[in-house]
């Protein structure tokens, strides 16, 4: 005895599943591009301002360095390391460090990490400060009309929409970190350093 597939009932639940399936797939699609538009709005709305954090004193160490370097630790295979002595708010003297990756939780098994803009200056002979010092700002955001809905995500979170623009980074492929804190490490005399 053979089976009919001809048989009218299955050719019409199988439709109807089809047509089910791509009617939930419109209204997701249409749900996804409505978010997009709105986070399109959000990013347009907002600008990227840095907070200054406390500046931090360096001291000069024993081999008349300001700081250590060293490269490639856990988590970055480019990540730069600059150990510095500085003094704590109880005029303590401690070590402290910045470093150019930082870890920003974990994502299954691997640890997500966060980039930081590091620099060393030189201070130059004629500026007004000339403490040997560390400045870090902070990203943070700023809506350019109180009135409208702005970006209030994580700023450090890679996107792919940038902020303050309307389209998205078609130029560049992948996702971008949207911000990245800055740290300045000041020196007297870049020739003494590692």
């Amino acid at each position: 005895m053979s089976r009919n597939t001809d048989h009218p009932l299955l050719k019409w639940l199988g439709w109807i599943t089809g047509i089910v399936v791509i009617v939930t797939l419109l209204v997701l699609f249409y749900h996804h591009m409505e978010r997009r538009e709105q986070e399109r709005t959000e990013m347009a709305n907002t600008k990227i301002v840095f907070v200054d954090d406390p500046v931090e004193q360096l001291v000069r160490r024993v081999d008349g360095s300001y700081y250590d370097v060293s490269y490639g630790h856990a988590g970055g295979e480019h990540r730069t390391t600059y150990d510095y002595t500085t003094v704590d708010e109880n005029g303590v003297v401690v070590q402290k460090s910045a470093s150019t990756q930082v870890a920003d939780g974990h994502v299954l098994w691997m640890t997500a990490w966060n980039d930081v803009d590091v620099k060393v200056r030189v201070i130059d002979p004629e500026d007004d400060d000339q403490r040997p010092r560390v400045e870090a700002q902070r990203c943070t955001v700023k809506p350019i009309d109180p009135s409208k809905p702005s970006y209030t995500g994580d700023l450090h979170a890679r996107r792919s929409l940038p902020i303050g623009s309307r389209k998205e980074s078609d130029h560049t492929p992948g996702l971008k970190q949207l911000c990245v804190d800055r740290v300045t490490i000041f020196v007297q005399d870049g020739t003494v350093q590692p």
